[in-house]
């Protein structure tokens, strides 16, 4: 029998509070709930630093969580148990479903709903890193030996020892950082919405959705020739995000002059590479029509070789310190609360990494008759945050918004405009002037 353990969560993990994610796929030919619970569960004995078998504690401030790898066996769920009745829902209406009605899990949640997969995640326990793991190891359906990652260290990141070494091979980073002063710096581990976005009483009034596109291989073909012959200095994720904001422009949202990115850390330290916790931030970064791709180009290659993200990671971690001491004095936490002024959207990207090589595994009717879907945080109500990865020769793209400020075929439109013909909204010399592109 294997007993539970004490773990210490990271500053940035219990910063994180109840941001979450829900992602459905498939569809999959899969076996069943308890074989893939008794696969969690052995791979959650190899190691605590995979993260599978934590679980936080939910309390305020809450600084010892457990690794039990045997309550796993609870954790992979039947959709049509929990939600008897609603088996005929499109995945992207069970995810609103899920994500309306229960609160953000302790740790890993898995729902088998027919033949797709549904994974919600709290951003607490769980790094964008380790999700992909896990979504490529689902789509294998355990049909694989044991993973290499099932075996990280349980060794928390070291901040100041990576910012420390970035600094020291790039003195004039010190400068650097200074003048990126001038940005707000994220108050949130791995881009979830932040502490100064609403209060609890207005979060319990939201109506999360979610609306589904995707950029298909002949279109990012023909974006990567655009981008080859125009702006050669750009990353295609870059050129995603100038596409998209282009096209909710276009669909009329008011969007804000900044941009919320998401941004890997693990690049500046190895420690930081391997683990599988929060090791991502979320950078907001001037952004403004007429949306010129090298201009963000330019804001977000500032920002990585400053040292700006472990900069803002750090000022997470001393945010959380100073928020759980006053706790623990007895001290209420400040609040801020949103105001209610504000009209503007706040786009939120964040581009996963590592699923170009996605498996065949066990699709129904081929990886290309694959669905995606997901349900993210965004920033501040009005957010919109958008999840992209990319799948072989294709982006996935998902949406997430409060329904209370925007409406679905608002959203629905911008994805259109933005993925029908990529190019064209880039030749576009004014976004708004776009009209519907065929």
């Amino acid at each position: 029998m294997v007993m539970w353990a004490g773990v210490r969560p990271t500053l940035l993990d219990r910063a994180a509070g109840d941001a979450r994610v829900v992602v459905g796929m498939g569809p999959l030919t899969l076996p069943s709930r308890h074989e893939i619970a008794d696969e969690f569960v052995r791979l959650a004995t190899v190691s605590a630093g995979n993260r599978l078998g934590v679980h936080r504690d939910q309390s305020p401030g809450g600084r010892r969580w457990r690794h039990d790898p045997q309550l796993l066996g609870e954790s992979v769920r039947s959709w049509s148990d929990d939600f008897p009745g609603t088996e005929h829902l499109d995945l992207a209406d069970k995810l609103i479903l899920l994500r309306r009605t229960t609160p953000t899990p302790d740790g890993l949640r898995v729902y088998v709903a027919g033949d797709h997969l549904i994974t919600d995640l709290p951003h607490a326990v769980f790094g964008g890193g380790l999700v992909v793991r896990l979504w490529v190891y689902l789509s294998q359906c355990a049909s694989r030996p044991t993973p290499d990652w099932a075996a990280t260290p349980a060794q928390p990141p070291h901040l100041l020892r990576a910012l420390g070494r970035h600094v020291v091979g790039r003195p004039r980073s010190v400068g650097e950082l200074f003048a990126e002063g001038r940005h707000k710096v994220p108050a949130v581990a791995g881009g979830a919405e932040a502490p100064s976005g609403p209060t609890s009483d207005m979060r319990s009034t939201a109506l999360p959705s979610t609306v589904t596109g995707y950029l298909d291989g002949a279109r990012r073909a023909e974006l990567q020739k655009w981008r080859d012959a125009n702006t050669p200095g750009c990353s295609m994720a870059v050129l995603l995000m100038c596409v998209l904001t282009r096209g909710f422009a276009a669909a009329g949202v008011d969007l804000a002059p900044t941009v919320h990115v998401v941004v890997d850390a693990g690049r500046y330290d190895r420690s930081l590479a391997r683990y599988l916790g929060n090791a991502a931030v979320g950078l907001n970064l001037p952004f403004s029509g007429p949306y010129d791709p090298a201009a963000l180009q330019r804001e977000l290659s500032s920002a990585m070789a400053s040292g700006r993200p472990l900069a803002a990671m750090l000022a997470i971690s001393a945010g959380e310190l100073a928020a759980s001491t006053r706790r623990r004095l007895g001290r209420p936490d400040e609040q801020h609360v949103e105001p209610v002024a504000e009209s503007s959207a706040t786009l939120s990207f964040s581009h996963l990494l590592g699923l170009d090589a996605m498996p065949d595994g066990h699709w129904v009717g081929g990886f290309d008759a694959h669905r995606f879907a997901a349900v993210s945080d965004p920033v501040g109500a009005r957010g919109i945050a958008l999840l992209t990865p990319k799948m072989r020769d294709r982006y996935d793209i998902s949406a997430s918004f409060d329904a209370r400020y925007h409406e679905p075929e608002t959203i629905r439109r911008a994805l259109h405009l933005a993925t029908a013909d990529p190019v064209a909204i880039l030749d576009s010399p004014a976004a708004l002037d776009l009209g519907e592109v065929p």
